[in-house]
């Protein structure tokens, strides 16, 4: 039977990092799709998602 540090680490930890990265990496949906539609980058810097896509590729 495993014990309460073991379900912590193995399940919860790893289920949280999901559940945060999801929300992080879906943060700027909103401000992509008002650039796709004014057909200009404006502020936006694209840069963030160029070293996301770098580490989930290292991963």
């Amino acid at each position: 039977m495993p014990t309460a540090t073991e379900i912590i680490l193995e399940y919860v930890c790893p289920a949280l990092g999901c559940f945060f990265l999801y929300f992080m990496v879906m943060a700027p949906v909103k401000d992509v799709r008002a650039a796709v539609r004014e057909g200009t980058m404006g502020s936006l810097n694209p840069t963030p998602w160029a070293f996301q896509m770098g580490t989930c590729l290292g991963w």
